[in-house]
């Protein structure tokens, strides 16, 4: 998936995060904005099993390089599988 934000040359290595401000642009209203959260994190995509002590660890749903929307914590449990960090 490439991702092409204005000011920032495509030779930029990735991963990486990026912003783009405009300065000097039309103003919004207070509370007109759309509020927007972006969450970042691992996925587990294989799941694991071990011996001694036993344990299963399923995986996620999620696929490479996918946005996903994700609105209460199990929604993210079923995508990313639990104790994955974001």
């Amino acid at each position: 998936m490439s991702i092409i934000v204005p000011g920032v040359p495509s030779s930029r290595a990735t991963p990486g995060i990026y912003f783009n401000v405009v300065l000097g642009g039309p103003g919004t209203s207070s509370g007109a904005a759309p509020l927007k959260t972006v969450l970042l994190g691992n996925a587990r995509l294989t799941a694991i099993t071990g011996s001694a002590p036993t344990f299963t660890v399923a995986a996620g749903t999620a696929t490479v390089a996918t946005p996903y929307f994700v609105a209460s914590s199990d929604d993210v449990r079923v995508v990313v599988t639990s104790r994955q960090r974001l």
